[in-house]
């Protein structure tokens, strides 16, 4: 079924490999709209998020810029105030101060002693006209206390509390949008003790329910035995403990506008956090790029986002967030060869030679001159299986920069299967006949290490901390089965076993919480290759169950739908919702290996096997040159 010109290059190797390769599909983040709210530096970066949700304010938070400890807990008071928090250095900032103006204050709230917010600056707010709060106690667990109480005493608050470390602040910050939403005080205590003030504080006010935020190495189980009803949230580093949080308390809060600050310093979370409570929104927690688990989260999330802004400059948090590649190509692409793989404003492609061109069509230009694929793309490189004639060179991992300098081998294993996810390359290691098994070797080829030992180890997808793969073979009495282990080697579980040797099953798709693969119905025999498409839980529980009821020779999973070839004697190319509805015809003529990218897809054309595109709803249909 694949195309002639395209499966020559893979010379005897291939002719080993004729099972379909499927792994799973992760797309580009696009939000309806992306915006940025920022300013010069972290004191104007406050400003700016003030300007952009308060019109007018009775009430001012007021913290230090310079460091975070008395900082932390200021969020829930700011929610309860319905004021914005402002940043404050030595003095009074002349902008600061025009800001307050502009709100037309009557209250400033500061928060912690005069040695962080200066009694200089307590008298020029006063001389404003302002009244002035102080809230400070003795170091920041006992400012924490003085927010608290004054919460408690002063407002309408929930019986919960979150208690954070106060030696760091990624942790209270994850928390703090949502504290201020639910009207929860955030308390700090030490890592190895319960800090007096959170002991005051339960002594004063009953409490319900405690959330201790972060792992038993951030706060340890003796110091938080005397928290009632304590429950701990936390991940293995502080943005896997923001996306633990969020994950929890995803009934508090509205995706439509998702806010993304950086995770190295504190001044922007901390600013937005009194920005988000105006409408539920999360805060994501982001260091120079996103995590494999960050991009998984915020694909489930798009389909919800409308609008994401990002709090600070582009220095804090890069414009290339969002449109720079984790995973270096849609999975779905790599089941149908890599032909195609797109990065923010980019396309690039396989087609006599490696090229990109912008996706308004303009500023053609070639990449490399080798035949590519699998092709992947993440941050400024291009990752490929170089496939030649000369059998030297042929199923090489190569690397080339996006503006086509720098090539590099990576692995001079013999290859197949290749994706990249984050700073890692997955494949397949086929250096001897029937393979020696899934490899995984660091972007800059250091650290190759062995994941699985399997004759015919294919199918390779990367989903969050897992790797799935296929075992079996087709032209032996052995069970076909779907298996997948974490990234880092350990925790090998099986999804889904084949006992009917006459059909078996080919590929998998990872999407969401399903596994999707091919199958034949059990009534068919190997001859017909009447293949189905089923699905079954992403951890192996449940039983399969079909989800198309038409013959698929190949497909493709995109954005909500299933892109497919039926027809053995003449492919024509569908598409319909993964929910089975919506069927519609989009090309009549042969086509094979199914990529998206953009607005389009790129096939294989079976009548003259040039590369061809056709729009996601069966318009423009054309050749790529």
């Amino acid at each position: 079924m694949k195309s002639k010109k395209i499966l020559s290059l893979f010379l005897s190797l291939v002719l080993v490999f004729t099972a379909l390769v499927f792994v799973p599909n992760h797309k580009a983040y696009a939000a309806n709209k992306v915006q940025r709210i920022e300013g010069a530096d972290r004191y104007k970066t406050a400003i700016a998020i003030s300007k952009s949700a308060w019109v007018k304010s009775d009430n001012v938070v007021i913290a230090t810029g310079s460091n975070f400890p008395d900082a932390l807990s200021a969020s829930p008071l700011a929610k309860q105030l319905d004021s914005p928090i402002l940043l404050v250095g030595k003095q009074l900032d002349k902008d600061v101060e025009n800001e307050i103006t502009r709100l037309e204050a009557k209250k400033a709230y500061i928060v912690g002693g005069e040695d962080v917010v200066s009694k200089d600056i307590s008298k020029q707010l006063e001389g404003k006209g302002l009244e002035v709060i102080r809230l400070a106690g003795h170091d920041r667990y006992g400012t924490a206390f003085e927010i608290a109480n004054h919460m408690a005493e002063n407002f309408e608050i929930s019986g919960q509390i979150a208690v954070a470390t106060g030696e760091n602040f990624p942790d209270a910050l994850s928390i703090a949008p949502i504290a201020a939403a639910c009207n929860m005080p955030i308390l700090l205590t030490n890592k190895s003790y319960l800090s007096d003030s959170v002991i005051k504080y339960l002594d004063s006010h009953k409490t319900t329910k405690s959330y201790v935020i972060g792992g038993k190495d951030v706060i340890y189980d003796k110091a938080i035995e005397k928290l009632p009803n304590a429950e701990r949230v936390y991940g293995d580093d502080r943005y896997k403990t923001n996306i633990a949080i969020l994950n929890k308390f995803s009934d508090k809060l509205n995706y439509e506008k998702t806010y993304i600050a950086t995770g190295l310093d504190f001044p922007d979370a901390l600013t937005g956090s009194a920005l988000a409570p105006k409408t539920n929104s999360p805060i994501i927690l982001v260091d120079k790029k996103l995590s494999i688990p960050q991009r998984d989260f915020i694909d489930i999330k798009s389909s919800t986002i409308k609008e994401m802004d990002i709090l600070g400059g582009e220095r804090v948090v890069p414009n290339t967030i969002l449109t720079n590649n984790v995973y270096g190509n849609m999975q779905g692409n790599i089941t149908n060869y890599g032909l195609v793989a797109e990065q923010g404003d980019w396309i690039y492609y396989s087609n006599n030679g490696l090229y990109k061109i912008n996706k308004n069509g303009t500023g053609k230009k070639q990449v490399s001159s080798d035949q590519a694929l699998f092709v992947n793309v993440v941050g400024d490189w291009v990752y490929y299986l170089k496939v030649s004639e000369d059998e030297n060179e042929s199923n090489k991992i190569y690397k080339v920069r996006t503006d086509g300098t720098g090539k590099t081998k990576v692995v001079d294993d013999i290859c197949f299967y290749v994706t990249v996810a984050g700073d890692w390359i997955y494949y397949m290691n086929a250096t001897s006949p029937k393979g020696e098994g899934i490899y995984k070797v660091r972007t800059d080829g250091k650290l190759n290490t062995k994941l699985v030992s399997a004759n015919f180890a294919y199918d390779i997808s990367v989903s969050g901390d897992w790797l799935y793969y296929s075992l079996g073979e087709f032209y032996d009495d052995v069970q076909s089965e779907i298996n997948r282990i974490k990234i880092d080697g350990t925790s090998k579980q099986n999804i889904y076993n084949c006992d009917d040797l006459d059909g078996g099953f080919m590929g998998t798709i990872v999407s969401g919480d399903w596994v999707y693969f091919m199958d034949a119905k059990p009534n068919d025999t190997q001859d017909d290759l009447f293949y189905r498409i089923y699905k079954t839980k992403k951890d192996g529980s449940g039983k399969a169950e079909m989800v198309l009821e038409d013959q698929v020779l190949d497909y493709n999973v995109y954005d909500g739908w299933i892109y497919y070839l039926s027809d053995e004697e003449n492919p024509e190319l569908y598409k319909v919702k993964i929910d089975g509805t919506e069927k519609t015809k989009l090309n009549t003529s042969g086509t094979a290996l199914i990529n998206i990218a953009g607005d389009w897809i790129y096939y294989i054309s079976q009548n003259d096997d040039n590369l061809y595109r056709v729009k996601i709803d069966g318009t423009g249909n054309q050749i790529v040159k």
